[in-house]
């Protein structure tokens, strides 16, 4: 999912600017320096993004990083001005929650998982967790018959490890078991509205400090 600055925030003084100044300081060099202000923008819209998501969910900041990119506009392929803030849409496995508890299989003490993907919003489920490497964990769900309805919001599943760690659900008696997902940070930016609004204002204070910058720089320059 893109965030493009010059598009979905900060069109207006993005076209203006060009506009105006490109006839008298060159469009290569008016160019230039407002791809600089809005790459600016985008690297600062991206950090407000990170700290509003790890403020409302428990994903850790670094986890969340890894999933924001940022790119000038040589990455559009059109010439526009301006840049773009990338968040992937992957799902993120439950463990990495620091929310969710436990995440280490206990066959002696088995117990209800505690589900907390929005910081306050607290659930219990009976997942389990399954060791899969000697670093890593993943939960699981048993499904019986019938794929079940998932009733904890935010949480998706897949079947894509069900044959490596699963029973065969085909023999009579066995249970077809589902890897459990929580959100993508796309879907933690899209559910929680009071986001954007943040990132945006945060976007445009930057753009205006850059911008202001530039334009001196240049005009000193001619």
């Amino acid at each position: 999912m893109p965030i493009k600055v010059g598009t979905d925030v900060g069109q207006n003084q993005l076209s203006e600017i060009q506009n105006t100044l490109s006839k008298y300081l060159g469009k290569d060099a008016v160019n230039k320096a407002l791809n600089s202000a809005a790459k600016r923008a985008a690297d600062s819209g991206k950090t407000e993004l990170k700290r509003q998501i790890t403020s409302l969910y428990t994903l850790p900041s670094a986890i969340v990083g890894k999933t924001l990119t940022t790119s000038g506009s040589s990455k559009f392929g059109n010439g526009d001005v301006g840049a773009r803030i990338d968040i992937s849409d992957r799902p993120n496995d439950l463990v990495k929650f620091t929310g969710v508890k436990p995440k280490k299989p206990n066959p002696k003490n088995p117990a209800p998982i505690k589900i907390e993907i929005k910081k306050g919003e607290v659930s219990t489920a009976k997942f389990f967790a399954v060791q899969v490497s000697d670093k890593d964990a993943k939960i699981f769900s048993r499904v019986r018959g019938k794929r079940m309805e998932n009733p904890y919001k935010f949480l998706s599943r897949t079947n894509e490890d069900a044959k490596r760690w699963g029973r065969n659900p085909t023999k009579k008696g066995r249970q077809h078991i589902e890897k459990i997902f929580g959100p993508s940070v796309t879907g933690m930016f899209n559910y929680s509205k009071e986001i954007w609004p943040k990132v945006e204002e945060k976007i445009n204070e930057t753009l205006g400090q850059r911008l202001d910058h530039e334009i001196e720089r240049l005009l000193n320059r001619k």
